[in-house]
């Protein structure tokens, strides 16, 4: 990613990756953050921005509000973006609360390519199955180790 940024400084792709990467892998949120701002700066009018973005400020910052502001301006930019369409119902399901407003936007998904859009749920689905599997997987207790003290 870094060298794509070399390249260009405003590679909204590679930002974003990078500001996943660095808040996934290294825990370091400001920094991510500032990456995800600088992609949208960049490309205020970018689905992929704003909803990289969106999904940062509810998922690390909590920020419910913010991210759903960022959700609504992607819409507005791209209303037929489907993976923007299906992260804000998942923040509408989850953060919100609000089944029916995320069921609204599923179907409206669907309208728009319903084979793209189950394909992405499904891979969704796939992503949390992993996640709960490897959330099993740290909960097992590990046999005690032995050190050797000197």
């Amino acid at each position: 990613y870094e060298r794509a940024l070399e390249a260009d400084p405003t590679d909204a792709v590679a930002l974003c990756h990078l500001g996943f990467l660095l808040q996934d892998a290294f825990e370091d949120s400001n920094a991510a953050e500032r990456l995800f701002r600088r992609a949208v700066a960049a490309h205020p009018h970018s689905p992929a921005a704003l909803s990289n973005m969106a999904m940062f400020q509810y998922v690390s910052r909590r920020n419910l509000d913010f991210a759903e502001k960022l959700f609504k301006r992607a819409l507005i930019a791209a209303p037929n973006d489907i993976p923007t369409v299906l992260n804000y119902a998942c923040v509408m399901e989850e953060g919100r609360r609000d089944p029916q407003t995320a069921d609204g936007l599923i179907a409206y998904a669907r309208s728009l390519d319903a084979a793209e859009t189950e394909r992405l749920l499904a891979q969704r689905q796939d992503e949390l199955e992993g996640m709960e599997r490897q959330d099993d997987d740290d909960d097992k207790e590990e046999e005690p180790r032995i050190t050797e003290i000197k």
